[in-house]
């Protein structure tokens, strides 16, 4: 785990080849590699900024009402950080 508690991608990498990120809101949907993401931004690059930075156009957030915020998620990521705990 990163400083600060913040997930990082080397402490994926090996455990998920594929980041997907999805909105329940607004539909959105991708997919990332995490070795490429590691390469092009650092393996200390955080998810959460990675998420801000792809969901930077989403009006949600641009707008930031916190009683119709961005939902974006990466929804297989709980499950490999419960893995690493065990």
């Amino acid at each position: 785990m990163a400083r600060d508690g913040m997930t990082t991608f080397s402490d994926i990498a090996g455990k998920l080849e594929l980041l997907r990120v999805e909105c329940e809101k607004c539909g959105r949907k991708g997919q990332y590699r995490v070795m490429r993401l590691m390469k092009e931004l650092g393996p200390e690059a955080t998810l959460w900024g990675f998420v801000e930075t792809v969901t930077a156009n989403c009006e949600r957030r641009q707008k930031k009402d916190i009683r119709d915020p961005c939902r974006a998620v990466c929804p297989d990521l709980p499950k490999v950080l419960m893995r690493r705990r065990r």
